[in-house]
């Protein structure tokens, strides 16, 4: 089972390393409205507002980081956006003045999205399509692992050593972009194979009309956008299901929900990735989907903590599942010279659906009461799984 992650070539594990270190120093994102309200006496509105424009300075960085990383190369463009994200990290830590923090902020998110997608991109790059199932999961638990870690010790420190933070994140970040700086080479493919010639695309061709071209990839997008609106209800719909059940205990139960999340990203995303290796992306896309439906779709009825235990579980598995499949997807059916750019619409899509979810949950809550949530997620995940299977690629191994 351990044999394929060994093999990945040594770019891979660099990354995963880069990665991780830079995870492990994860801050302060999620304390960024506390940050602002709490240490900056900002009001709860326009913390609000600082927190959209960072969420959106970010997806817009991300789209420019894709579309750098196809025309100018891989390696250079994430070392200098990714030294300005430590930078502005840093500079944020040593102003004083909360206007000049949430610029600072908003300039760290800027860069950090444009140096998003050279990671993928990289991976994608230096792997063949029967390696990319292992090496994004290995991404994954970096990132995993990190946000598991970091915000424990952003916590301890959050309320007396608040420059500690920005210098912590700053400097994780640093260190992990040295890392790449010291081991990893320029990725971009520099010529177009023989073999490929007739599949030959102009890197100055728009995204979109590729998209166009391709209708799989436009209804991929659409059936992953579904899938993380039913996600988004994991931190919106879920902690209020868990209140109504349990009342005063109920953040504590949450609180116990996510670790299990966090505990199963960690240590059991190799096991399942290994188990599903057998299957294409879509068709695993598609079983992810229904872990989903029941996943989520159970809670209408769960009235136990072991009843939302389990849900957990099976909603995790499949969390999992999408998480390293959705990369493999895009990486074995974007052509090379637009790599960046279709890493760069994972974020996009993703924000998308954590956009839609909590908006519609309220709406229907409020209408026919917050077990219809769990009912129209469950069907929405099980036309997933039907659209995701009818993507499947012509040759995968296992029939249907």
């Amino acid at each position: 089972m351990l044999k394929k992650y060994r093999d990945l070539p040594k770019t891979v594990w660099v990354l995963f390393f880069s990665r991780l270190i830079n995870n492990l120093g994860n801050f302060i994102a999620p304390f960024m409205t506390l940050l602002l309200t709490t240490q900056y006496s900002f009001s709860v509105q326009t913390a609000g507002w600082v927190v959209m424009i960072v969420s959106a300075v970010g997806l817009m960085g991300a789209v420019i980081g894709g579309k750098i990383a196809d025309q100018f190369g891989r390696r250079r463009a994430f070392l200098l956006f990714s030294f300005l994200t430590a930078g502005s990290m840093l500079v944020a830590g040593m102003v004083g003045q909360a206007k000049w923090v949430a610029f600072f902020l908003i300039l760290r998110s800027f860069f950090g999205g444009v140096a998003g997608p050279f990671i993928n991109t990289i991976v994608t790059d230096v792997t063949k399509e029967d390696e990319r199932t292992e090496a994004f999961s290995l991404m994954y638990i970096a990132m995993n692992i990190g946000y598991a870690v970091g915000p424990l010790l952003a916590g301890l420190l959050f309320a007396s050593h608040t420059q500690i933070l920005f210098f912590g994140d700053g400097a994780t970040t640093l260190l992990s972009v040295l890392l790449v700086a010291k081991f990893v080479p320029e990725t971009k493919p520099a010529e177009i194979s023989q073999d490929a010639v007739e599949a030959c695309i102009d890197e100055k061709t728009p995204l979109w009309q590729l998209l166009i071209q391709q209708p799989k990839l436009i209804w991929f997008c659409f059936w992953i956008i579904g899938l993380f609106f039913v996600f988004s209800q994991f931190n919106f719909g879920l902690p209020l299901q868990v209140e109504a059940r349990f009342g005063i205990e109920g953040a504590k139960f949450y609180g116990l929900l996510m670790t299990v999340n966090a505990i199963m990203c960690s240590v059991f995303t190799v096991v399942i990735t290994s188990a599903m290796d057998r299957f294409s992306a879509a068709v695993n896309i598609a079983i992810a989907s229904l872990f989903y439906m029941i996943g989520f779709g159970m809670l209408r009825s769960v009235t136990s903590m072991a009843g939302f235990v389990i849900s957990t579980v099976l909603w995790t598995i499949g969390e999992i599942i999408i998480a390293t499949n959705t990369n493999v997807y895009i990486a074995n059916h974007a052509p090379s010279t637009h790599r960046g750019r279709f890493n760069a619409i994972f974020p996009v899509i993703r924000r998308i659906g954590f956009i839609l979810g909590p908006p519609f949950a309220g709406w229907m809550s409020m209408k026919n009461g917050l077990e219809m949530v769990w009912t129209s997620n469950g069907v929405i995940a099980l036309l997933i799984a039907v659209g995701m299977v009818q993507l499947r690629e012509k040759k995968h191994r296992v029939k249907l």
